[in-house]
């Protein structure tokens, strides 16, 4: 059984707009999960923060259109095996000189497959490229929002 559901949408539409998805999905988590310089992540900041307005007698409907950006991104599921590939991967991922990311490559992504016996389509490679590189893009913004702030 394959892991794509047909769609009344044009395939191409319905793929951009996962890949679009996925995108927002890593910049998101990457946002909110980079610890600042005290150790803290931007999630933990904002859920406390939430906590304690819900606490203080704020109404949930007031308090969760306050904290979208804590919703997470919702993508198709039949995106789940790209996802939990690239999530593998960027956590073994290796870093250059000055201690940046570097973009998992082709044959880190072939030696995945080989390794897992799994074997990803076209698409599937397609999204975790897409995701590799919202990840750097953003990983780098926020080390340049840092060093500005530092």
């Amino acid at each position: 059984m394959s892991r794509w559901r047909s769609s009344s949408r044009s395939a191409a539409t319905f793929f951009d707009q996962q890949l679009k998805l996925l995108d927002r999905f890593i910049e998101q988590g990457v946002e909110l999960d980079t610890p600042d310089k005290q150790g803290a992540t931007q999630r933990e900041h904002l859920t406390k923060l939430k906590e304690l307005m819900l606490k203080n007698g704020r109404g949930a409907a007031e308090v969760n259109a306050k904290f979208k950006e804590l919703e997470p991104v919702e993508f198709d599921r039949c995106f789940s095996v790209a996802v939990s590939s690239f999530l593998d991967l960027s956590r073994s991922r290796g870093t250059g000189s000055m201690g940046n990311p570097l973009a998992i490559s082709f044959l880190e992504l072939e030696a995945y497959c080989r390794l897992t016996n799994l074997e990803l389509l076209p698409i599937e490679l397609e999204a975790i490229r897409v995701m590799d590189a919202a990840f750097l893009r953003t990983w780098s913004r926020l080390q340049g929002e840092n060093n500005e702030t530092g």
